[in-house]
């Protein structure tokens, strides 16, 4: 599904240190685009992560919105931290997680990325879309 998007997103040049949101490059905007008419979902956030780069502390607390986080990094030292708990990345590997960001559980989270590290949310106020997006990806 993800058809080497990676490797076009690693290849474009970033500044050293700084997180860059994909959003306005014409052909990321095509790959989720087709994600989002196929799904019925909304992509709230494509990134990429330097290595030695991520994101601070922070909540997601205006979304209201079910989430599938797809991620790929080159390092498996990478992770995101929801509250208490780190999820590591797998190396080299499409990754999905399910998160659930409301005014009412705004929880603490952050990114710490030791590779090259890219996530896309893919987010719907319908947690059944989500959920069926997420098994069709782990499948």
């Amino acid at each position: 599904m993800f058809d080497n998007i990676e490797e076009y997103i690693f290849g474009i040049k970033h500044k050293p240190g700084q997180f860059a949101l994909l959003n306005n490059d014409k052909k990321i905007q095509n790959f989720y685009g087709k994600i989002e008419s196929e799904y019925n979902l909304q992509c709230m956030l494509a990134i990429y992560y330097p290595p030695g780069g991520g994101l601070d502390w922070h909540v997601n607390n205006a979304a209201d919105m079910h989430n599938a986080l797809c991620t790929y990094s080159t390092s498996k030292d990478s992770f995101i931290q929801i509250g208490e708990e780190k999820i590591y990345d797998k190396e080299n590997e499409w990754t999905v997680k399910y998160t659930y960001w409301t005014r009412k559980n705004s929880i603490p989270h952050r990114v710490v990325s030791h590779g090259k590290r890219i996530t896309f949310a893919f987010s719907s106020p319908n947690e059944t879309l989500v959920r069926n997006f997420i098994e069709i990806l782990i499948k």
